[in-house]
């Protein structure tokens, strides 16, 4: 897939991390940490994402954190502003978690990061970089080199 037309479907994907409210058999996503593992299909393309199931690496998954910043901005920038910074700060982040430079891998990312209300009522500076794949694989795609 050309470079471009990755980064424009991550860009699509781009995802809002909602305070946590509810409760289950999910964890709150404010709870996940880089390396922890995930179905992309559970981060619903925009959407407001308070629960998700962290699987074990060794189970079939498409999505892994590959980084959490922290973003140190006092007020909110706005959901597409904060978005894009993410996106650049994960980028170069990306190469050291997979060992390949994003224009050279098959795989993906998009952010994972704070709404304005999270941002705002719980003081949520928390974002996820999060490494996509279009296979299921079976293992950390840490140093996967693809």
């Amino acid at each position: 897939m050309p470079v471009t037309t990755r980064l424009a479907a991550a860009l699509l994907g781009l995802l809002a991390v909602a305070t946590a409210t509810g409760c289950g058999g999910d964890d709150d996503v404010t709870a996940v940490e880089e390396g922890d593992c995930l179905n992309a299909a559970a981060l619903e393309e925009n959407a407001a994402v308070s629960d998700v199931t962290v699987i074990d690496c060794a189970d079939l998954h498409d999505a892994e954190v590959f980084a959490e910043l922290t973003l140190d901005d006092q007020e909110f920038p706005g959901e597409a502003a904060l978005q894009t910074r993410a996106l650049e700060l994960c980028r170069p982040l990306f190469e050291e978690f997979v060992g390949l430079p994003y224009d050279e891998s098959e795989l993906y990312y998009s952010a994972l990061t704070p709404t304005q209300e999270g941002w705002e009522q719980a003081r949520d500076r928390k974002a996820l970089c999060i490494l996509l794949s279009d296979e299921p694989v079976a293992d950390t795609l840490r140093g996967a080199r693809r």
